[in-house]
Protein backbone atom coordinates (compact mmCIF):
# COMPACT_ATOMS: atom_id res chain seq x y z
CA UNK A 1 0.00 0.00 0.00
CA UNK A 2 1.17 3.48 -0.66
CA UNK A 3 2.47 5.52 2.25
CA UNK A 4 3.68 2.40 4.05
CA UNK A 5 7.03 2.65 5.81
CA UNK A 6 8.75 -0.67 6.46
CA UNK A 7 11.95 -0.35 8.46
CA UNK A 8 14.50 -2.66 10.00
CA UNK A 9 16.53 -1.73 13.07
CA UNK A 10 19.46 -3.93 14.11
CA UNK A 11 21.25 -4.40 17.44
CA UNK A 12 18.21 -4.53 19.70
CA UNK A 13 18.13 -6.22 23.11
CA UNK A 14 15.10 -7.74 24.79
CA UNK A 15 14.60 -7.28 28.54
CA UNK A 16 11.90 -9.27 30.32
CA UNK A 17 10.84 -8.59 33.89
CA UNK A 18 8.95 -11.64 35.15
CA UNK A 19 6.83 -12.08 38.24
CA UNK A 20 6.48 -8.34 38.82
CA UNK A 21 3.69 -6.90 40.95
CA UNK A 22 0.75 -5.59 38.92
CA UNK A 23 1.02 -2.47 41.07
CA UNK A 24 1.68 0.49 38.77
CA UNK A 25 4.06 1.87 41.40
CA UNK A 26 6.56 -0.92 40.73
CA UNK A 27 6.18 -0.57 36.98
CA UNK A 28 6.80 3.17 37.32
CA UNK A 29 9.84 2.52 39.53
CA UNK A 30 11.36 0.07 37.02
CA UNK A 31 10.95 2.39 34.04
CA UNK A 32 12.12 5.41 36.03
CA UNK A 33 15.26 3.51 37.05
CA UNK A 34 16.03 2.77 33.39
CA UNK A 35 15.26 6.35 32.31
CA UNK A 36 17.53 7.86 34.98
CA UNK A 37 20.37 5.78 33.56
CA UNK A 38 19.83 7.49 30.21
CA UNK A 39 18.56 4.36 28.47
CA UNK A 40 15.90 4.77 25.81
CA UNK A 41 13.17 2.13 25.88
CA UNK A 42 11.50 1.30 22.59
CA UNK A 43 8.95 -1.51 22.40
CA UNK A 44 6.95 -2.34 25.55
CA UNK A 45 4.64 -5.33 25.99
CA UNK A 46 2.84 -6.47 29.14
CA UNK A 47 1.14 -9.84 29.58
CA UNK A 48 -2.27 -10.20 31.15
CA UNK A 49 -1.97 -10.35 34.95
CA UNK A 50 -1.73 -13.73 36.63
CA UNK A 51 -3.22 -12.93 40.01
CA UNK A 52 -1.15 -10.13 41.51
CA UNK A 53 1.79 -10.59 39.12
CA UNK A 54 2.55 -10.03 35.47
CA UNK A 55 5.47 -9.92 33.02
CA UNK A 56 6.71 -6.93 31.04
CA UNK A 57 9.12 -7.05 28.13
CA UNK A 58 10.79 -4.07 26.52
CA UNK A 59 13.59 -3.39 24.10
CA UNK A 60 16.73 -1.27 24.36
CA UNK A 61 19.66 -0.71 22.07
CA UNK A 62 22.42 -3.33 22.36
CA UNK A 63 24.85 -0.47 23.02
CA UNK A 64 22.98 0.35 26.26
CA UNK A 65 23.47 -3.08 27.84
CA UNK A 66 26.53 -1.88 29.73
CA UNK A 67 24.41 0.79 31.41
CA UNK A 68 21.50 -1.60 32.01
CA UNK A 69 23.31 -4.47 33.74
CA UNK A 70 24.17 -2.44 36.90
CA UNK A 71 20.44 -1.64 37.29
CA UNK A 72 19.40 -5.28 37.61
CA UNK A 73 19.96 -5.53 41.39
CA UNK A 74 17.74 -2.46 41.91
CA UNK A 75 14.95 -3.88 39.77
CA UNK A 76 15.26 -7.46 40.99
CA UNK A 77 13.47 -7.44 44.33
CA UNK A 78 10.58 -9.35 45.86
CA UNK A 79 10.95 -12.25 43.44
CA UNK A 80 11.21 -10.21 40.25
CA UNK A 81 13.26 -12.03 37.62
CA UNK A 82 15.22 -10.19 34.92
CA UNK A 83 16.19 -11.83 31.64
CA UNK A 84 18.25 -10.04 28.99
CA UNK A 85 19.02 -11.26 25.48
CA UNK A 86 20.56 -9.28 22.67
CA UNK A 87 21.38 -9.16 18.99
CA UNK A 88 17.81 -8.97 17.67
CA UNK A 89 16.26 -6.88 14.92
CA UNK A 90 13.04 -4.88 14.92
CA UNK A 91 10.86 -4.60 11.84
CA UNK A 92 8.24 -1.87 11.87
CA UNK A 93 5.39 -1.43 9.44
CA UNK A 94 3.81 2.00 9.76
CA UNK A 95 1.28 4.15 7.96
CA UNK A 96 -1.79 6.23 8.65
CA UNK A 97 -3.79 3.99 6.30
CA UNK A 98 -3.66 1.28 8.99
CA UNK A 99 -6.12 3.22 11.14
CA UNK A 100 -9.05 2.51 8.77
CA UNK A 101 -8.12 -0.75 7.03
CA UNK A 102 -8.96 -4.16 8.46
CA UNK A 103 -6.55 -7.02 7.91
CA UNK A 104 -3.24 -5.15 7.91
CA UNK A 105 -1.91 -7.11 10.89
CA UNK A 106 -3.04 -10.38 9.28
CA UNK A 107 -1.16 -9.43 6.10
CA UNK A 108 2.02 -8.52 8.03
CA UNK A 109 1.95 -11.69 10.13
CA UNK A 110 1.22 -13.90 7.10
CA UNK A 111 4.23 -12.42 5.30
CA UNK A 112 6.44 -12.88 8.37
CA UNK A 113 5.20 -16.47 8.72
CA UNK A 114 5.98 -17.26 5.09
CA UNK A 115 9.54 -16.05 5.76
CA UNK A 116 9.65 -18.29 8.85
CA UNK A 117 10.43 -15.27 11.04
CA UNK A 118 11.48 -16.17 14.57
CA UNK A 119 9.34 -13.65 16.50
CA UNK A 120 10.14 -12.71 20.08
CA UNK A 121 7.89 -9.68 20.70
CA UNK A 122 5.07 -7.82 18.97
CA UNK A 123 3.76 -4.35 19.74
CA UNK A 124 1.14 -2.38 17.88
CA UNK A 125 -0.66 0.94 17.74
CA UNK A 126 -3.31 2.26 15.38
CA UNK A 127 -0.62 3.10 12.82
CA UNK A 128 2.32 0.80 13.60
CA UNK A 129 3.12 -2.90 13.93
CA UNK A 130 6.57 -3.68 15.32
CA UNK A 131 8.05 -7.15 15.56
CA UNK A 132 11.25 -8.18 17.32
CA UNK A 133 12.90 -11.18 15.73
CA UNK A 134 16.19 -12.98 15.45
CA UNK A 135 18.73 -11.40 13.15
CA UNK A 136 18.89 -14.59 11.07
CA UNK A 137 15.26 -14.21 9.96
CA UNK A 138 14.88 -10.42 9.82
CA UNK A 139 16.22 -9.56 6.36
CA UNK A 140 14.09 -12.15 4.56
CA UNK A 141 11.06 -11.21 6.69
CA UNK A 142 11.45 -7.53 5.76
CA UNK A 143 11.69 -8.38 2.05
CA UNK A 144 8.64 -10.63 2.28
CA UNK A 145 6.61 -7.96 4.08
CA UNK A 146 7.67 -5.34 1.52
CA UNK A 147 6.55 -7.65 -1.29
CA UNK A 148 3.17 -8.15 0.43
CA UNK A 149 2.61 -4.39 0.39
CA UNK A 150 3.69 -3.77 -3.24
Amino acid sequence: MKNTAITLKENVSLVTLSNIPTDISFISFAFDTVAKAGINIDMISMTAPKGEHTDISFTIDDNDLGMFFPLIPQIRNNGVEVAVTGDYCKISVAGDFMRDNAGVAAKVFAAAASAKADLRLITTSETDISMLMTKETAVLAKKTIEKAFD
